[in-house]
């Protein structure tokens, strides 16, 4: 991408991929660059691993892209954890379609993931 001074005609032409799985791509390194820097953030400051503290490190409503992840997160959370929901009852929840729904619960759930390795510090070898 920046080797090709964002133009995403080039960067995709090279990269052998389209220009819209460019794009998205580049919005989820953004989006997992963000939930890493606040739960590294979080970490420093002693925070405990907690709900609160993991959805703290979601994208914020309006000022981050994937804002969507939190609210989708908390109804998650409220309809009793990611193992007892379904695309289909977070549509119905969040108004969002069910397609977006299949992807939305994936990415928030791998969001958090990411949030939850960070707070506890776990290394990979």
């Amino acid at each position: 991408w920046m080797v090709y001074q964002g133009s995403v005609p080039k960067a995709s032409a090279a990269l052998g991929i389209s220009q819209e799985a460019l794009r998205d791509s580049r919005r989820e390194v953004v989006r997992c660059a963000h939930v890493v820097r606040k739960a590294v953030a979080a970490r420093s400051a002693g925070d405990p691993v907690t709900v609160g503290t993991l959805l703290g490190c979601l994208p914020v409503e309006g000022n981050e892209d994937g804002s969507w992840a939190r609210a989708l997160s908390v109804a998650v959370v409220r309809a009793g954890g990611f193992g007892k929901v379904t695309a289909a009852s977070m549509a119905e929840v969040t108004g969002y379609s069910l397609n977006t729904c299949r992807q939305y619960v994936v990415e928030a759930h791998w969001l958090l993931q990411v949030a939850r390795t960070v707070l506890e510090g776990v290394e990979t070898a």
